[in-house]
């Protein structure tokens, strides 16, 4: 069986266990990629990156639409920690043999952005400090995509 998965960064904090349709504002850390280990597999595997990572702050920046869905955002600095924690997961997941759905966007291709909401508050310059990070399962159902909260982790370095 092959799961369906993203990494996020915490904005509006998550609950464990709770499905969401769709996720309360966060950062896409790591876009939606393909692989056959169940979740407890993925969160053991990447763990280890996360207990080592301190805490990120989050610059926001422009406006933006992004996409093929040409969804508004708020476009996030791409700071060094940033640029960094993302592409050790990557490196971690390529290792696991995963496949990406928008390859375009992993990688040197990450924009990092926090999708505008209707309670979006985020204006130039404004920052806010990041230390939870989620494993987030999606269900495919039609034109439905459930979000399953499957680990939080603490950026605890």
């Amino acid at each position: 069986m092959d799961y369906l998965y993203l990494f996020t960064l915490e904005v509006d904090p998550l609950t464990v266990c709770n499905t969401y349709n769709p996720l309360p504002m966060h950062l896409t850390l790591v876009s939606r990629f393909w692989s056959e280990l169940p979740p407890d597999a993925i969160a053991s595997a990447t763990l280890a990156v996360f207990e080592h990572t301190k805490p990120i702050q989050l610059v926001f920046g422009e406006e933006a639409t992004i996409g093929p869905k040409k969804t508004p955002v708020n476009l996030v600095q791409d700071t060094e920690a940033m640029k960094n924690l993302h592409l050790q997961l990557v490196e971690l997941l390529n290792s696991l043999g995963v496949s990406y759905t928008l390859p375009q966007f992993v990688g040197e291709g990450h924009l990092p952005h926090v999708s505008k909401r209707a309670d979006s508050r985020f204006v130039v310059g404004s920052r806010i400090a990041v230390d939870t990070a989620y494993l987030i399962e999606v269900d495919i159902r039609g034109k439905d995509h459930s979000r399953y909260v499957r680990m939080k982790f603490d950026l605890a370095g």
